[in-house]
């Protein structure tokens, strides 16, 4: 009975790790395991270096929530110019990201559109693959805001790596990280991955995506990935989300199995 409460228990400690709990990819962020406001957001906030941190698995980047006048900066923005949240996790050998922010989901007057979703491996200066979210590109006035709108010959929802696309930058900088921002053009013969991606509009676009593991690489040790506006003076970028190691992991797994094995061995003895 013992070595059945053992096994138990490092059954269920193993079913934890990786915080392996169930994200749908839907537009939904309830089920990421936090309710959405509960962080102090507001309408109208003044941008600041943003906040990170990890709560249960949950790598994340809120803005500060500075309570100000709707100024965004640099240059004016409010509510449909602002960015609240980024959200990573590993979860069941796939990368979860989420994203909270107050931009439309198309092309509207006067405002910017959804940047996309670009990811870092290994503490890499560089972005190592990109997440299309709209399919095409906004041309911008000199003021930023949208003319018209150009097909990159991406899709939304699917993956790139960034070699195979043309980086575009942002009308203006903040904070010193808000570029890149979105893909400018696919090159020709570039592979679009599939991407599990949904998003949903009410209020806040909230977009939410999950990519296998596998389609971003080997020998990987952490993940982040960093999301702004076209107009590029709101966004951020989430801590690192450590991958478990495979070989931890098997070890793992074939000790609980060896575990397993014992008990039923000295079962049958009895």
């Amino acid at each position: 009975m013992k070595n059945k409460l053992i096994l138990i228990t490092l059954l269920a400690v193993f079913l934890m790790a990786g915080n392996s709990f169930a994200i749908t990819i839907d537009g939904d962020i309830s089920d990421w395991g936090f309710t959405y406001g509960a962080k102090g957001f507001s309408e109208s906030e003044t941008v600041g270096p943003g906040e990170t941190g990890n709560n249960n698995g949950v790598y994340w980047w809120e803005e500060d929530a500075v309570n100000g006048g709707g100024y965004v900066g640099p240059g004016y923005g409010g509510q449909q110019f602002d960015v609240e949240g980024l959200y990573a996790n590993i979860s069941g050998g796939y990368f979860n990201f989420a994203v909270i922010s107050g931009m439309l989901s198309s092309a509207g007057t006067k405002y910017y559109e959804p940047g996309d979703i670009f990811i870092y491996l290994n503490d890499s200066i560089n972005p190592s693959y990109v997440v299309e979210t709209t399919g095409y590109r906004y041309n911008l006035d000199g003021s930023g805001y949208v003319l018209s709108t150009t097909s990159i010959g991406g899709v939304a929802g699917k993956g790139y790596n960034f070699a195979e696309i043309v980086e575009g930058n942002g009308l203006s900088v903040w904070n010193g990280e808000q570029d890149p921002t979105q893909i400018y053009s696919i090159n020709a013969g570039a592979t679009a991955d599939s991407v599990n991606f949904a998003s949903t509009q009410n209020g806040h676009l909230i977009m939410e995506g999950q990519i296998a593991l596998s389609l971003l690489g080997s020998n990987i040790q952490n993940i982040k990935f960093h999301y702004a506006d076209v107009c590029g003076n709101d966004g951020g970028t989430t801590p690192n989300a450590p991958v478990p190691e495979p070989a931890t992991m098997l070890l793992f797994g074939t000790g609980l199995i060896g575990l397993a094995g014992l008990g039923r061995k000295k079962f049958l003895k009895r």
